[in-house]
């Protein structure tokens, strides 16, 4: 009989060195990742209303995160319009990436359908690798204690 065989990566996870913003700017992830704490939100589509609302939680605490010196980038899968939308109706007021292509969810093993990326919640570390992550999420479970907990940061949810 054969047993199939399945091959892990030694590999860590690594986020992209640098990406492009809906607005058009480049952001150098590794520069940033050098003198903040980086949450990277990622969204199941563009019209996934528990993960606005999970932006929502979280711009309502931003006050906290001046404290801890954190930073929020929110990766997206759709066109770069859907994206700018999603931005613009949430208010959130970090760059938003659009994940077009899922080149972004593949790296990171994110990859849920042909047009989504399981709705997580990931903090690099300086070299872009993950340090922790939550992913998935329902209108129950945000997993907001356990960010708490990762990030070492109280008092923010």
């Amino acid at each position: 009989m054969i047993q199939p065989t399945i091959l892990l990566s030694e590999e860590p996870l690594t986020f992209p060195q640098s990406v492009t913003s809906v607005s058009g700017d480049e952001i150098d992830i590794e520069k940033i990742t050098k003198s903040k704490t980086v949450v990277i939100v990622t969204l199941k589509s563009p019209n996934c209303s528990v993960c606005r609302n999970q932006l929502e939680r979280i711009k309502r605490n931003l006050g906290a995160f001046e404290t801890c010196n954190m930073s929020f980038l929110v990766v997206c899968p759709g066109s770069v319009n859907e994206v700018k939308t999603v931005k613009k109706e949430s208010g959130f007021p970090f760059p938003f990436i659009a994940d077009t292509d899922l080149e972004i969810g593949d790296q990171i093993g994110l990859v849920l359908r042909d047009n989504e990326l399981y709705p997580s919640i990931f903090v690099l570390k300086p070299n872009r690798t993950i340090r922790w992550m939550q992913k998935g999420r329902n209108y129950l479970y945000y997993g907001d204690e356990e960010l708490r907990e990762a990030l070492n940061c109280h008092n923010w949810i």
